[in-house]
């Protein structure tokens, strides 16, 4: 990866971490376009998806010790964010590794 390449990542990574610190919390408290579909067609959601929902770690973008609503939004946006963003990048990495091997094995 090149010097142009962590550059994008980094402000891209820095915009994204600044959305969802502080645009997040002003989001819509309205239900989304699924949960609107499943209430308006009085859909029930089955109970092994409310029990894995109740054990996540921040169910309802609850932060047991911050009181505000909107901190408690943006703590858990960037959070999320960070999960997501080194989740996907050890992945590529490990990918990236096992294409390179595949690639040594092939040659002569």
């Amino acid at each position: 990866m090149d010097r142009r390449d962590r550059t994008f990542i980094g402000v891209a990574l820095g915009v994204t971490l600044l959305l969802a610190a502080f645009v997040a919390p002003f989001a819509s408290s309205k239900p989304d376009g699924l949960e609107k579909v499943l209430a308006d067609n009085e859909v029930t959601v089955p109970e092994p998806a409310k029990k894995s929902e109740s054990d996540s770690p921040f169910v309802g973008y609850q932060v047991p010790a911050v009181e505000d609503e909107k901190k408690m939004i943006a703590i858990t946006g960037v959070i999320g964010l960070a999960v997501m963003f080194f989740g996907s990048y050890a992945i590529a990495k490990m990918m990236v590794r096992a294409k390179r091997r595949d690639d040594e094995r092939k040659q002569p």
